[in-house]
């Protein structure tokens, strides 16, 4: 069933580690009721200014007198990682507007973002931020960690040139005795 929707604002702040982990912190303004969409690992939500009920993919946030509400959580979820690239997958609510900001470690080089956004180098951190529409109901960013992308890759020795050192070390050998 689709809840009433009456919230003006969804402001969300989030912030992932080089690991992959997320610390999100959403401030609602606005009436009524509104769907929050939660990752599977996320089972007691910080909610303030809201009575919340558990919901089939979250919780339903009832905003209180004031107007102004805040969900917060830590997951492992927004993140997946793949062959060096990262993946970070925000589901948003709907039929609201959205302010995203997304604080990722000041080394991470990123590809791309769904929808377009803007990203700016901090010192501490790289910064990418959205203004999303009440239809947009995801925000998406691929991207590399620098210092994993150069660490140096372990040298391997051609068999060729391990044999050549075997009848080098031999020949070393056998002429010392």
């Amino acid at each position: 069933p689709q809840v009433a929707q009456a919230a003006t604002l969804a402001k969300y702040d989030t912030v992932v580690n080089d690991i992959g982990d997320a610390l999100v912190v959403i401030n609602f303004e606005g009436k009524g009721e509104i769907n929050v969409p939660l990752p599977l690992d996320v089972s007691n939500p910080e909610v303030r200014g809201a009575l919340f009920v558990d919901a089939e993919n979250g919780i339903d946030v009832l905003m209180g007198p004031t107007g102004k509400a805040s969900v917060s959580y830590e997951t492992s979820l927004l993140t997946a990682k793949s062959n060096g690239t990262w993946v970070f997958d925000l589901d948003l609510s709907a039929w609201v507007d959205k302010q995203v900001t997304l604080l990722l470690p000041p080394s991470a080089e990123i590809s791309s973002t769904t929808p377009r956004a803007t990203i700016e180098q901090l010192s501490d951190s790289k910064k990418v931020q959205w203004s999303l529409d009440v239809y947009a109901r995801k925000a998406s960013v691929n991207y590399a960690l620098k210092a994993e992308a150069e660490k140096p890759k372990p040298a391997i020795i051609s068999p060729i040139l391990l044999g050549i050192l075997a009848i080098i070390f031999i020949g070393i050998i056998t002429l010392a005795y």
